[in-house]
């Protein structure tokens, strides 16, 4: 029996031009949606309007709309459906993406800015491995831990976190980058971070879900590990509050506390909103949802909590309030953190769970362009997988593939589309054939030299 609900489109956003159709198409919905394959077109229970379908056609979809069913005929095969868990955002993307786009190693070798890097300890190679029968192309670059000449930072644009940009402008908004590789999940509506991204100390972006990280400072190796982060806020003479989520756009019901850090300004991510504005300590003001909807400013001694859903606003003007926090690894606890997922290796072991970390099964079982950071005893790697002739990895496969490079410790960066891998001013790699958009990036930094 088909639902008997009607499923609605929200919104409709088509991303990366790939063969005639983007290589995403992201549906906002207002519920959960049914698929079903039916002989060789693909069903799903959701209603788009005339400006929907029209986007559709002209990414040459065949269609058929009725009150209830969207119909692609002839699909069933060519496309691949795919969901963040409790998310009512849907995607679709062709099976058969255009091939990887690979850039001239030979050319960058030849450069002098690259020579001199070379010289310094920067180690950079392209590899053939074989997983079962799978061939895979690996374009990796590291440094030893032991050099002085380099550093890992999170690349971001300073100043507001929403925004997406391409890896060569996130690595000019840090000077002296001479590698870079895409980072954590983002969410490309509302072109925010999903999940843990931390510099100098300062929280970005919290974690989301006891999805894996990793955590560093300015010397020795990588910390690899599952993370969350445990707030509390403490009402003087009242109750303890658990909160959900820093700096996040991953929106669930409860408490969540956004700081300057998330930028000048907070504006509501969801319909049923409510928030105080507490200033050094003590609550000053109190917010509706249309007050939110236009957007409130957040300074630099300033704590926005918003409450989300039905829930009730822990203190009143005028309280006294402390806020308490502690990460579940220490990891966390390190200068400079970012997070993605699924963690891959651990200790020269596969640790892939992507179930504990919270991601979809649809999302395990895919095979895509792989970004991996990752290291082995002596060195730093910022790794790329792609497909070597006989399609892209899975996760699994990803994890086989790097221990056969003897790495020990590896983390899965936001692959696919947004798989990409810079050299000074050379693009080495992108995963699916065209320059992707990003929240996020990791950069390897030359550091001056006396």
């Amino acid at each position: 029996m088909y639902p008997s609900y009607q499923n609605t489109v929200l919104g409709l956003y088509l991303c990366h031009a790939i063969g005639g159709m983007h290589g995403h198409l992201f549906f906002d919905l207002n519920s959960p949606a049914f698929t079903q394959r039916q002989g060789s077109n693909l069903v799903l229970n959701m209603h788009n309007d005339i400006k929907q379908q029209d986007r559709l056609q002209r990414s040459r979809l065949k269609l058929h709309q009725d009150s209830t069913w969207l119909r692609l005929i002839r699909d069933a095969e060519r496309l691949r459906t795919s969901s963040l868990r409790d998310s009512w955002q849907f995607a679709l993307d062709r099976t058969n993406p255009r091939k990887p786009h690979q850039g001239n190693l030979k050319v960058s070798l030849r450069d002098p800015v690259t020579r001199k890097l070379f010289r310094s300890g920067l180690k950079l190679d392209r590899r053939r491995v074989v997983v079962g029968v799978k061939p895979l192309s690996v374009t990796r670059a590291g440094v030893d831990f032991s050099s002085d000449a380099f550093a890992l930072l999170p690349l971001v644009q300073r100043g507001s976190q929403q925004g997406l940009y391409t890896l060569a402008q996130l690595a000019a908004s840090s000077q002296a980058v001479v590698v870079a590789i895409n980072g954590g999940f983002f969410n490309r509506t509302r072109q925010l971070p999903l999940g843990a991204l931390k510099r100098d100390g300062v929280w970005l972006s919290g974690p989301i879900l006891n999805r894996g990280a990793i955590g560093w400072s300015t010397e020795g190796p990588l910390h690899f590990g599952r993370l969350r982060l445990k707030q509390k806020l403490q009402v003087k003479g009242g109750q303890s509050w658990d909160l959900g989520y820093l700096n996040s756009a991953f929106v669930r019901s409860g408490l969540s506390r956004y700081t300057s850090a998330w930028g000048p300004r907070y504006q509501a991510l969801s319909g049923e909103e409510k928030a105080l504005l507490i200033r050094n300590g003590s609550v000053v003001s109190q917010f509706k949802q249309s007050e939110l909807d236009l957007g409130i400013p957040i300074a630099d001694a300033e704590n926005l909590l918003v409450s989300r859903g039905r829930g009730l606003l822990p203190a009143a003007i005028g309280d006294q309030v402390v806020f308490h926090l502690k990460t579940s690894d220490p990891l966390g606890d390190l200068p400079n953190v970012l997070g993605a997922g699924p963690l891959l290796l651990q200790g020269s072991r596969i640790v892939l769970s992507g179930q504990e970390e919270g991601f979809n099964p649809t999302f395990l079982r895919q095979a895509a362009p792989r970004s991996v950071v990752a290291q082995d005893a002596r060195s730093l790697w910022l790794v790329a997988i792609t497909d070597g002739g006989s399609g892209s990895p899975t996760l699994l496969e990803t994890a086989l593939a790097l221990l056969q490079l003897r790495l020990s410790d590896a983390l899965n960066l936001d692959g696919g589309s947004s798989t990409s891998l810079l050299l000074v001013d050379h693009l080495l790699l992108t995963g699916r054939g065209i320059a992707p958009r990003l929240q996020n990036a990791l950069g390897l930094v030359a550091l001056p030299q006396e």
